[in-house]
């Protein structure tokens, strides 16, 4: 008589439904950090660029105001004043068009208040650098536009 030996068959494998499922879980995380990537680039680019020459530009309109010593609080455009760094200029090495907008105010003593410079790069169309003149100091960060 013959016998017929059961064989255990051990299933330790996954299905395909399973790889297409962790494959599909995979897609949508990536897709999400490729985003977050992505801003993180264009900041980067913003702060190694056009945060430099907006804190240049915010030095030299503090020389400016120091220089001028008014009598009363006077109202500038960076678009009025030649200040060496406060040119629209184009960074070496890359097609990037930097363009520098603010006004400020200049009071008896050689202060700044109400100061604030904007760089803007060209190719980032969502960040611009800022610079802030205050009496005693200036802050400078990238920030949405």
């Amino acid at each position: 008589m013959f016998y017929y030996k059961r064989v255990k068959v051990d299933n330790k494998a996954f299905t395909l439904v399973e790889l297409l499922i962790v494959i599909a879980i995979i897609g949508i995380l990536a897709s999400f950090s490729l985003a977050s990537y992505l801003k993180y680039r264009e900041k980067s680019i913003l702060t190694s660029h056009a945060l430099p020459v907006a804190d240049a530009c915010a030095k030299d309109v503090i020389t400016y105001c120091i220089d001028l010593s008014v009598s009363a609080p006077t109202v500038i455009s960076l678009s009025t004043v030649d200040l060496p760094n406060c040119r629209n200029q184009n960074v070496l090495g890359y097609d990037l068009n930097i363009t520098l907008l603010g006004t400020f105010t200049c009071n008896p003593g050689g202060t700044v208040s109400n100061g604030r410079v904007e760089a803007i790069l060209d190719s980032v169309p969502t960040y611009k650098a800022v610079c802030d003149l205050n009496e005693n100091s200036i802050n400078c960060r990238v920030e949405e536009r």
